[in-house]
């Protein structure tokens, strides 16, 4: 739970973001990588854990990951865009 309680913080002045990556069953398949491109295979997601519930007295929570929030290009350039302008993400149910 501390990590959890870490990344749910609304006192830390850096956005932290939970990202989770999908990948391929075979490790062989997850990444390519060159001086000219890093490629990964799947799909990764992320979600902003910021003003999230505070659980006590659990050992465990169970982290709802939306499929709408992509970690594509668009979506990093959108995230940059948010802290530069000293905005936050902040948790969705």
């Amino acid at each position: 739970m501390t990590q959890y309680n870490k990344l749910r913080s609304l006192s830390a002045a850096n956005q932290k973001l939970l990202v989770l990556f999908r990948l391929p069953a075979d490790v062989n398949e997850w990444l390519r990588l060159s001086e000219e491109q890093m490629v990964m295979k799947k799909c990764a997601y992320w979600v902003s854990l910021r003003g999230a519930p505070e659980i006590s007295g659990q050992v465990s929570i169970t982290v709802r990951v939306p499929r709408k929030n992509v970690f594509s290009p668009d979506a990093f350039r959108e995230i940059a865009l948010t802290r530069s302008l000293e905005e936050y993400l902040t948790y969705e149910e």
